[in-house]
């Protein structure tokens, strides 16, 4: 069970997950892959 979902992995998405996850929050991040590639961020 996690305390907030993120959807969207950009600028405000990526900072609230970590800002939320810092908080001490459970955070899931859902990011999409665009045309078969992931972003280069998968952490």
């Amino acid at each position: 069970m996690y305390d907030l979902v993120v959807v969207g992995a950009g600028p405000a998405g990526a900072t609230a997950a970590y800002l939320t996850r810092r908080a001490g929050l459970t955070t899931l991040l859902v990011m999409e892959e665009i045309y078969g590639l992931r972003p280069p961020a998968n952490g």
